[in-house]
């Protein structure tokens, strides 16, 4: 089938996908003014705003904590800072994912009438979910002061561990975007699998909790590798080693994919709209 030239960015982006890319991270301005738009639309007109993020998820995490602590019978000093941290981390990636599949259509009147690198919208994505994931980190000082937790120095991975998920993330957006704008069918199942996911990823309960060959559920489940990179240093644990090498291993092999796919399909994307 015949696509044609659309525009001399757009060319450009074909001859080398990567500019794309670097194209997107130069106009960083905007994609972090969208972003910030979109918190504050979400909240506008109320009192506390953006806010309510930090509020939504303590009242969360202050509800599942006794009950799931009873129902394991797991001491709460040690089981709400892995329920909570868990919980802040899952919602940044699950929700990332979710809105991946939608981004290209939310954004189809800037891509139909604008010369925008389609990067963009995925730091976009990005950049929104990054404020969200700051509001609800500040329920942990708050928590950890309660429980008389201490904090250590291995805190200080998770900022290694932050820019991995990203990176991670960004071409993981690439592929979803293109995958579900393409066929429109997969956003509600992309939706039910991430409702899946949470379950058989170790946020409410531990992968110690499972044995034999059960165990296997969490150690071969991709996401939860993420959820462990911001989890464990946060809690005082280093990451295993094996974890950096996936993540670091994910992101070459996810790059290759999504550079091949927008050299492939990046100027027919604007068809599928």
């Amino acid at each position: 089938m015949f696509y044609p030239q659309l525009n001399s960015h757009v060319a450009g982006t074909l001859r080398f996908p990567l500019d794309d890319v670097v194209h997107a991270l130069r106009l960083f301005r905007i994609w972090m003014a969208l972003g910030w738009n979109d918190i504050l639309a979400r909240y506008r007109r109320s009192v506390l705003g953006p806010l309510w993020l930090t509020i939504s998820m303590a009242v969360t995490i202050a509800a599942m904590g006794p009950l799931y602590g009873s129902i394991f019978n797991i001491d709460l000093e040690s089981f709400l800072p892995h329920l909570s941290l868990g919980l802040i981390a899952w919602g940044f990636i699950s929700a990332q994912l979710i809105e991946f599949g939608e981004i290209f259509q939310h954004s189809a009147h800037y891509l139909r009438n604008m010369k925008l690198p389609l990067s963009l919208f995925i730091l976009r994505v990005q950049y929104r979910q990054l404020i969200i994931l700051a509001h609800n980190l500040a329920i942990i000082p708050v928590l950890f002061l309660i429980l008389g937790r201490p904090v250590n120095m291995t805190l200080l991975l998770v900022i290694p561990g932050l820019i991995l998920i990203t990176i991670n993330f960004f071409f993981i957006g690439l592929i979803v975007s293109f995958f579900c704008t393409r066929f429109r069918d997969m956003q509600p199942v992309l939706t039910s699998l991430m409702n899946l996911f949470f379950f058989v990823t170790p946020i409410v309960w531990h992968p110690d909790q499972l044995s034999g060959q059960r165990r296997l559920i969490a150690e071969l489940n991709p996401l939860a590798v993420y959820v462990d990179l911001i989890r464990a240093p946060v809690i005082g644990q280093a990451p295993p080693v094996n974890e950096w090498c996936f993540a670091l291993g994910s992101a070459v092999v996810l790059m290759v994919m999504s550079v091949y796919l927008l050299k492939r399909s990046g100027h027919r994307l604007v068809y599928w709209l």
